[in-house]
């Protein structure tokens, strides 16, 4: 199992500048691969139109696609990962071995990026001066040690840390950052013995713990027992300031020490903005995973509603698919079940007694009347509820050893 510890650090005014070097060394490398590969893309897709054009005199736009992705087949853009690596191992012994393995990193960084990027049809990017810069350094060049507040390393010396918990396991990478407001950041990836706990071990238990949910922006999420969570809203508190921050940056002159100043207050702005995100997610993800054994939830086509105009910002603030991610991983740590239920579930508009759909409810409708049964609902506590029985029965299809009579669902008493 793979873990990855992240403090912050202080370094000192020639660490920063070492540090800053390596940085600066790792972004160049990626940025030369990215021109030379898209040099070599368009070279290939070049000649091969003038080779179809000069067999059929014209190609239509079928066998101008086929073209673009052939290029992707050309044997000098699929090995060069390999090629370079060996070039850096065997041959060039002018770097330290230090330098060798930042730029080792910065190669295969680079080809993970472009087999992602041709698999999703995108375009390679460069990588910005002003934006978030790292490097990596492989274990094996870097001896690395933590006394209470103080990190020893063979390549910085001994510098200053926030420390927050103890690393535990076996060091394979480290990786130096620095954000866009000017902070230092470490970040240890540890390798430890394999303790996750067994899913079938909690689906054995005498009493199995199974709660529903459904995620909204009048309420961040609902569980099925009628528990409602506030949304934080974290934007809209701070949308203001960062308008501000924003246009005071856009007034400064280029290129001036203001305009540092006003760009590293701006990163500092969003960075505390991410900062309480991420805490409200991992307290609410955490809670959870300790609370219950099994949790259903609605898969969400997040971004098809970005799309809608009106509540985008809403949307990506409420940070729904890293919340999602968070539980997914915890209760794989901790042997719970995740059941992630088909997005196209009307669970706002069936009734969760007599299963009748109201077709024309509207977003508005926060309570409604059941017509057949007479049920007054709560919209988000029913379609938590609706997530839940679907969710329970996808369990036991899954996982058919597992009783029904042991299951416990948290239901809410108005329903």
């Amino acid at each position: 199992m793979y873990i990855t510890y992240r403090y912050r650090f202080y370094p000192s005014k020639w660490q920063a500048e070492y540090i800053d070097q390596k940085m600066e060394m790792a972004r160049k490398t990626y940025n030369q691969l990215i021109h030379w590969y898209l040099q070599q893309t368009t070279d290939v897709q070049n000649s091969m139109r003038r080779a179809h054009s000069s067999v059929s005199g014209s190609f239509s736009d079928d066998e101008d696609a086929s073209i673009a992705d052939s290029s992707n087949e050309v044997p000098i853009i699929r090995n060069v990962n390999q090629h370079l690596i060996d070039h850096f191992l065997t041959e060039d012994t002018r770097c330290s071995l230090v330098d060798r393995t930042i730029v080792l990193h910065a190669i295969k960084t680079f080809d993970r990026n472009r087999i992602a990027t041709q698999e999703h049809q995108g375009i390679m990017r460069f990588k910005s001066i002003d934006r978030k810069q790292s490097c990596t350094i492989y274990a094996r060049e870097l001896s690395l040690s933590i006394d209470g507040p103080k990190l020893h390393t063979t390549l910085l010396g001994t510098c200053s840390i926030t420390m927050t918990r103890k690393p535990i396991g076996r060091l394979l990478l480290a990786t130096f950052s620095r954000a866009t407001s000017g902070k230092y950041y470490i970040s240890l990836l540890m390798k430890k013995r394999d303790t996750q706990k067994n899913i079938r071990k909690t689906l054995s238990k005498q009493s199995i713990r199974i709660v529903g949910i459904d995620v909204g922006l009048s309420h961040y999420l609902t569980l099925s027992s009628g528990f409602h969570v506030k949304n934080p809203r974290f934007m809209d508190r701070q949308l203001k300031a960062i308008k501000r921050d924003h246009h005071r940056f856009s007034r400064a002159q280029p290129g001036s020490r203001n305009q540092r100043k006003k760009k590293r207050r701006l990163g500092v702005r969003y960075e505390h903005l991410n900062n309480q995100r991420k805490s409200f997610l991992h307290r609410l993800s955490t809670q959870l995973i300790k609370d219950y054994d099994v949790i259903c939830i609605e898969t969400l086509d997040i971004e098809g509603m970005k799309r809608q105009r009106r509540r985008s910002r809403q949307i990506s603030d409420a940070s729904w698919g890293q919340f999602i991610e968070m539980l997914t991983y915890k209760a794989k740590w901790n042997g719970k079940v995740i059941m992630k239920v088909p997005h196209h579930l009307p669970s706002s508009k069936q009734c969760c007694r007599c299963r009748y759909i109201k077709r024309d409810l509207t977003l508005s409708d926060r309570h409604w009347r059941c017509p057949q049964c007479q049920t007054e609902h709560d919209r988000d506590t029913n379609a938590a509820i609706n997530v839940l029985i679907a969710g329970t029965k996808q369990l036991l299809r899954t996982y058919p050893s597992t009783d029904p009579k042991a299951l416990k669902p948290a239901l809410s008493d108005q329903r």
